[in-house]
């Protein structure tokens, strides 16, 4: 039981404590571009009078573990000064963004600003118990133009428990920009003076460590950050500007300014009249505040600003305009719901005692019995009674604006009693949700003013005000949200339609959320009663993602039968359909349709407000426009149209004609009513142009407006094309899996296809998007009998149906699928693996004959992509290693309407050297971005080459004078390349040896060759002498690596002698014999080795930075690592490099990676950049990874951030890259390349505290990603790896210019040096300093040396 004495008791000690304040009146000095401030020293830190036992407490002075609940003592024990602050008590109550900035309480530090510049902010904090605990921050006196009234600056937290880490402490963004991407917060500070950084909480106890404000060209502080700076010993600091006045004549108004100095203040108030050039001192005006004279006319727009000073500085106070009003309110409208009350608008806001006296009002008939003004202060509501329409007109006397002037006598006003009368009442459970009442005034036709109070409209339930009328038929509505008040993020406005008034009716709403919080359009919808409610965006996800744009968010909500379209528009002309629903069952032909508000927050006070314009019909005076065609071989045409067809002329066959002698046969309107399916007598000949022509098509309005007559369109008929499948795609489907989300969406049942795409090969696009179905379709056509067996794989789920007996596409609710991928991003599977998604058996084809096939793939959220393969009986090539069937076995109906493909380079002749490659290229120009390629050699096909180049394998002898061209496709038009003549000469030059390396203290050496090797004798080990040491077993890799295997150790200076040794061509090696290179690198099997990886690795180095690692385990990954690593220790801050030339493996998650490591160890704290396997059943992506604490879970660069090989980079030429600036800071860097030169950033990442050691294991890791003992490891081969200290370079800028005579030197860094001739020895200039003037009297050269 609490006691009450002592509860007041605590309370009026806090509230003490709070005023006196440890940190107030502490104004911190900026030197340099840069402010520290530890986060106890605030300069103060007020309450919320409303929830005065929630503060900013200093931990642990004050007792905060009082506060903390079961969680006990304070979970931050690094903070700097073994003090910090924190908002307590957890559990006391958040904050959203619409109010956190403004809204006590919050803590605020002063800064005395000197250097100007653009400025960033960064904290030393962490959230408490939710990895999504949030922190705002502003300066207030820069919020012009910044963010309006939400924070300028975001952060959320890592996690719960994290300690005080980095700077920042947190992933994520810190501001949106205009364009809606996410950037870091900066501030432009163009005046010195002393600013104020206000930190403001989202969630409860969240604590803050530390602050700096510093120039944006800094570096990012390091952990733990730069001592605190010195307190300021000269400032003004103001804590209120004077603020502008509206008064009547005959007050006097009294400006108030106030601030805090370092000394005594003196002040001198200063006016500015309407006709005056520039401001005077007004005598005697040297107090903090000033009162005028009583105000006359002639003040009305006069300039008041006092000077502050103290000795040696002085400040120029906000500039405040006093007006003097002796304009009297006008009457702007009036207007109606429903008769039974008047809304009466004002031009400006009104005096409330006679606003609200009804004898000030009289109607044309009824009565008026009360009035109230709106808290808008314009508005007022009048209940009357015996309103008689349909017109009426209200006189107004007597009412005054909050100056005094009153209303013209006897003003007037004429309204409307509407046809459809409205009404208003609150949804959901009246008297506790919507806990207090809300209201709808007309003030004008079309016009509402609604105060709405309510929890949400979503979930189960809604809770809302409702201002609505039952609506029969087909309806298009429109509105505009001019304002809405934020209450929390989600508060809500816009139209409903709902099967009745109970809370857990069935619904769809359109509706946008406030500016200041989320300034969205959303679209939702509960398809059952009392189910729960999910988005019904067409873009996917709930809102489409289009901003809304107050005050001009318009929204329309359209209804034609049982069709639902949601409309955005910035002028309620140009309309963007954001949302499409169909419901099932249907709703009833009388519904109930209008306005909904909501706030959104449900406690008491919390009404929001919103203001609407423009309510009404959609006016529709035009007729339908004609939008595309699309034939379905060989004798259906489908039409579609811009809005809903009146049923009869769509379907009248006389409507529609067709040149060419073809008669149309029937015409039907499609289910969506905004198509229409052609039939004619006859199929149309592929690839001829036809004319269709229209008349006499009517929309479904009254009345009904006709299409233009003769509306022509001219397209050439399909054709059954080779090189391509169909994929289509049907957004807006959420789940992931095709049974049953694909399948009982009704877009895809009414076949209500959003875009249509071609693909070359069996895979479908990689980052479509989120949230939809894509169907794919064509004709297989083998080249050779056999029985094949068809693997699937893709992210989510999909299912593969073929025709195993003729060309008829399969039906997905009668046949049965032949291979399907049930969950997610599995590796294509051979058949006998018990999670398969593989064909069980194999499919018998025949060559030249066509099959139906159709792909079904479904797409939730995150990656997504999908791919088919096949493997003919007796084929050895293991499932993991296949590639998407090529488009060369494929047919589909292609369009060559408007298409165009040009060859802009053909192929040119190649000579090589027998036994080397030749690589053929091609360049296009296309109206289609789906192209494909198909090579042919002296005009035959080759097997699997289908990108824009083409390597061929090592070339013999017979292959010289070979003709190679290229087959280019895109869909509707194709193309063969000229023809390029490949030269093969003899080799007759011998293998040389390149390099020859080891890891240290190994018992394999590696030796790199020029050439590909005859493997006979390169496998032999007598052919190769190890100086100490005996080979044992010569391995060849990739044609041109030895692996050498001996008997023992290598020595520390040891040689390698190769004889005997053929190229592919038989020339011998000459008996060559080099120094073998000790790299200093070390190697192992890291995690658990015996259990993870559960089979050894193996690595060997073969010289100048070569290396072959191969590697087992689970993955670099989760709570710790399975991994081969071949590594060394290195010192300092780095920058590692290497090119990855190859990766092999079995699971498509297989990694080569450049690791920083802390330790040896699974669970070690890390950082690598990784590459994965770029075959068709890999991942193909580069990224990077780390691990924040020992033992925890593993993080990624986000997934939109991915590198895709197929777009960026490509084996042998994957380049990777680690970096670590400052051997005192835990940030990493990682980059990718495609030529070693030109790096590309992934980003940056910092690992949390505690500080990582100077020392770190570095080098290259290798993981196979499946720890079994059935599979092969994966296996990298490296080039070019190095680690060197990191180095920042530092440009000098050194320049020269002429001032008369003189020639003047200037340079940004270093000391200047000069010789007489170019080659001589540079001295330096004693005394130089930048600028540094010369008269010239010969030649001399001049450099900075840094």
């Amino acid at each position: 039981m609490q006691h009450p004495t002592l509860k007041s008791f605590y309370l009026s000690l806090v509230i003490s404590s709070l005023a006196s304040g440890s940190g107030a009146a502490a104004v911190y000095q900026e030197v340099g571009g840069q402010v520290v401030i530890e986060a106890e020293h605030f300069h103060s830190r007020p309450m919320d009078e409303n929830n005065p036992n929630q503060h900013w407490h200093l931990v642990p002075d004050e007792d905060g573990t009082d506060f903390l609940g079961d969680f006990g003592d304070p979970p931050f024990t690094t903070a700097r000064g073994d003090k910090y602050m924190q908002l307590l008590p957890n559990g006391s109550g958040n904050k959203t963004s619409a109010t956190a900035i403004a809204s006590k309480p919050y803590v605020e530090y002063k800064v005395d600003i000197t250097t100007t510049g653009t400025y960033r902010l960064f904290l030393r904090w962490n959230g408490f118990d939710g990895g999504s605990d949030s922190m705002y921050g502003v300066i207030p006196e820069l919020r012009d133009g910044v963010g309006g009234t939400l924070a300028d600056w975001y952060r959320y937290s890592r996690g719960a428990n994290l300690n005080f880490q980095s700077w920042h402490g947190s992933a994520g963004f810190e501001r949106t920009d205009a364009s809606g991407n996410n950037v870091n917060a900066t501030w432009n500070i163009t005046k010195p003076g002393v600013y104020t950084i206000r930190l403001v909480h989202r969630e409860d106890g969240v604590a803050v460590d530390a602050l700096i404000l510093q120039l944006n060209s800094l570096a990012a502080p390091a952990v733990p950050g730069p001592a605190e700076s010195s307190l300021s010993t000269s400032y003004i600091a103001v804590n209120e500007q004077p603020k502008s006045l509206t008064v009547s004549v005959g007050q006097t108004p009294t400006f108030t300014f106030a601030a805090e100095a370092s000394a005594a203040l003196s002040y001198q108030w200063q006016r500015k009249g309407p006709a005056d050039a520039d401001f005077s001192n007004i005598a005697g005006a040297t107090s903090a505040s000033y009162t005028t004279p009583a105000a006359t006319a002639a003040d009305n727009g006069a300039q008041y600003r006092v000077v502050a000073s103290i000795p040696g500085k002085s400040l120029n106070s906000a500039e405040a305009t006093l007006t003097v009003d002796v304009e009297a309110p006008t009457l702007v409208s009036v207007g109606t719901l429903n008769g039974s009350a008047v809304g009466v608008r004002f031009s400006e806001p009104v005096d409330k005692a006679t606003a609200e006296t009804a004898g000030n009002y009289s109607l044309s008939s009824g009565t008026v019995s009360s009035a109230t003004l709106l808290a808008n202060n314009t508005t007022v509501n009048l209940v009357v009674s015996s309103l008689v329409g349909p017109s009426f007109t209200v006189t107004v006397n007597n009412v005054k604006d909050l100056y005094g002037n009153t209303i013209a006598a006897n003003a007037q006003a004429t309204g409307a009693i509407p046809s459809a009368p409205l009404t208003a009442v609150d949804v959901g459970e009246a008297g506790f949700d919507p806990l207090e009442p809300g209201s709808t005034v007309s003030s004008a036709s079309g016009s509402f003013e609604v105060v709405a109070g309510g929890s949400d409209m979503w979930g189960n339930a809604d809770h809302f005000h409702f201002t609505y009328a039952q609506r029969t038929g087909d309806f298009d509505l429109r509105v505009r949200v001019k304002s809405l008040v934020a209450r929390e993020a989600s508060t809500k406005a816009g139209f409903t339609v709902r099967e009745s008034l109970d809370m857990d009716s069935r619904n769809l709403h359109a509706i946008v959320m406030p500016p200041d919080a989320r300034n969205i359009y959303e679209a939702g919808t509960r398809a059952d009663t009392a189910g729960a409610t999910a988005g019904w965006g067409v873009l996917g996800g709930a809102n489409g993602n289009i901003p809304a744009t107050f005050p001009n968010s318009w929204i329309r909500l359209k209804r034609v039968e049982n069709i639902f379209k949601a409309y955005a528009s910035t002028d309620g002309q140009n309309w963007t359909l954001y949302a499409r629903n169909t419901p099932s069952p249907a709703y009833p032909a009388t519904v109930f349709v209008g306005l909904a508000t909501t706030s959104h927050n449900n406690n008491t006070g919390q009404t929001t407000f919103a203001e609407y314009t423009d309510f009404g019909d959609v006016p529709d005076t035009s007729g339908p426009v004609f939008l595309s065609l699309k034939q379905v071989p060989p004798d259906v045409l489908i039409l579609r149209f811009d809005e809903a067809l009146d049923k009869t002329t769509a379907e009248q066959v006389s409507n529609y004609s067709l040149d060419q002698g073809v008669t149309i046969s029937s015409a039907t309107l499609g289910s969506d009513l905004e198509s229409v399916t052609l039939k004619t007598t006859a199929g149309l000949t592929p690839k001829a142009v036809y004319t269709l022509t229209l008349n006499n098509l009517k929309d479904r309005a009254t009345p009904a407006n006709t299409i233009a007559p003769n509306t022509k369109y001219t397209f050439s008929a399909v054709y059954r094309g080779k090189g391509f499948l169909t994929i289509e795609f049907f957004r807006g489907i959420s789940g992931t899996d095709v049974d049953p989300n694909l399948f009982t969406a009704q877009k895809f049942i009414n076949n209500q296809v959003d875009e249509t795409r071609f693909l070359p090969a069996f895979d479908t696009p990689n980052g479509y998007g989120d949230n939809y179905g894509a169907r794919v379709t064509g004709w297989l056509v083998p080249k050779e009998s056999g029985n094949y067996f068809f693997f699937t794989r893709s992210d989510d789920e999909s299912k593969l149906y073929i025709n195993q007996t003729g060309e008829a596409i399969p039906d997905p609710f009668v046949d049965i699928a032949v291979a399907e991928e049930l969950d997610c991003c599995d590796a294509f599977m051979e058949p006998e693996s018990l999670d398969a998604t593989t064909t069980a058996a194999p499919i018998a084809l025949e060559a030249g004959k066509a099959y139906g096939v159709l792909f079904l793939m479904k797409e939730g959220g995150g990656g997504d992509w999908a791919q088919v393969a096949w493997r003919k009986e007796g084929d050895t090539t293991p499932a993991n290693q296949l590639r998407p069937i090529s488009g060369e076995f494929f047919e589909t109906y292609l369009d060559p309407t408007g298409a165009s493909l040009e060859i802009t380079t053909s192929p040119q002749s190649v000579d090589v050297v027998q036994n080397r490659m030749a690589t053929f290229t091609v360049a296009v120009t296309a109206s289609s971005s789906s192209i494909g390629y198909q090579w042919l050699k002296n005009g035959v096909e080759i097997p699997n080459s289908n990108t824009a180049s083409y390597t061929t394998p090592p070339a013999q002898l017979s292959d010289h004078g070979a003709k190679f061209s290229v087959l280019v496709r895109i869909p509707g038009v194709e193309k063969t390349s000229a023809e390029a003549t490949l030269t093969v000469t003899a080799d007759t030059t011998l293998p040389t040896v390149l390099s020859a390396g080891a890891l240290s203290g190994d018992n394999q050496v590696g030796i790199a060759f020029d050439e590909a090797l005859d493997s006979t004798s390169a496998t032999t080990a007598a052919n190769y002498q190890v100086s100490g040491s005996t080979v044992t077993e010569a391995i060849l890799h990739t044609g041109r690596i030895v692996q050498l295997n001996l008997s023992g150790t290598i020595s520390a200076n040891f040689t390698v002698t190769v004889t005997g040794v053929k190229d592919a061509a038989g020339n011998a090696v000459a008996s060559t014999t080099v120094n073998g290179e000790q790299t200093g690198l070390e190697a192992g099997d890291f995690g658990s080795p015996g259990a993870d990886p559960l089979l050894p690795g193996d690595s060997f180095a073969y010289g100048r930075g070569g290396y072959f690692v191969a590697g087992g385990g689970h993955d670099i990954w989760d709570a710790a690592d399975g991994f081969h690593f071949a590594y060394k220790q290195f010192t300092g801050p780095f920058d590692m490099r290497a090119r990855v030339e190859s990766l092999s493996g079995t699971h498509q998650w297989a990694k080569a990676t450049l690791m920083a490591r802390e330790f040896l160890i699974g669970g070690s704290r890390h950082a690598d950049v990784v590459a994965t396997r770029s075959d068709g059943n890999g991942q193909n992506q580069l990224t990077w990874q780390w691990r924040d604490t020992e033992d925890g879970g593993s993080g990624s660069l986000d997934g939109a951030l991915r590198k895709n090989l197929r777009d960026n980079a490509n084996y042998p030429n994957t380049w990777l890259r680690l970096v670590r600036e400052d051997a005192a800071s835990n940030e990493f860097k990682a980059y990718w390349s495609n030529d070693g030169q030109s790096w590309n950033l992934h980003s940056a990442h910092t690992i949390p505290d505690p500080p990582l050691p100077a020392t770190l294991y570095l080098g290259m890791a290798v993981t196979s990603h499946d720890n079994s003992d059935t599979v092969p490891l994966a296996r990298a081969f490296y080039s070019s790896f190095s680690v060197q200290e990191f180095k920042v370079f530092i440009d000098p800028n050194l320049k020269v210019a002429l001032e008369g005579a003189q020639v003047v030197i200037t340079w940004a860094a270093g000391t200047l040096e000069s010789s007489a001739t170019l080659t001589g020895t540079f001295q330096t200039v004693p005394g130089a300093t930048s600028p540094y003037k010369v008269t010239p009297t010969g030649t001399m050269f001049y450099r900075v040396k840094l």
